[in-house]
């Protein structure tokens, strides 16, 4: 995926797309695709990582971003519900944001922005 530059840690911008990609890998049974798109948006890189799996409720987006919180059905991934949370931390330490959109049965994609 090719990059607007922005001002973030590489290592830590890399964890938050591999956590974020590797959610989006195991609630895709069945090996569903997986997308990665940047853009710019004036003065911020926006990133959307979206998959085609299971979805959430609007209760498990509510909590999504909670330590140590689990949503959704536990036979599919396994984890201790520190991922999404830790993936959050790092956003924001780089002054972004990160939100997610999802309907039950029609995937989830996962927005971040990182200023430029």
């Amino acid at each position: 995926v090719d990059c607007p530059e922005c001002e973030a840690d590489p290592q830590k911008l890399r964890q938050i797309l591999a956590n974020l990609i590797s959610n989006a890998a195991k609630y895709s049974p069945g090996g569903g695709e997986v997308r990665v798109e940047v853009e710019e948006v004036g003065s911020e890189v926006r990133f959307r990582v979206s998959d085609q799996g299971v979805g959430m409720t609007a209760d498990d987006q509510d909590q999504l971003f909670t330590q140590f919180k689990r949503v959704g059905d536990r036979k599919i991934a396994g984890g201790i519900g520190i991922g999404l949370w830790l993936t959050r931390a790092l956003v924001r330490a780089h002054g972004g944001q990160i939100w997610v959109e999802s309907t039950p049965g029609s995937g989830s994609a996962f927005y971040f922005t990182i200023p430029r």
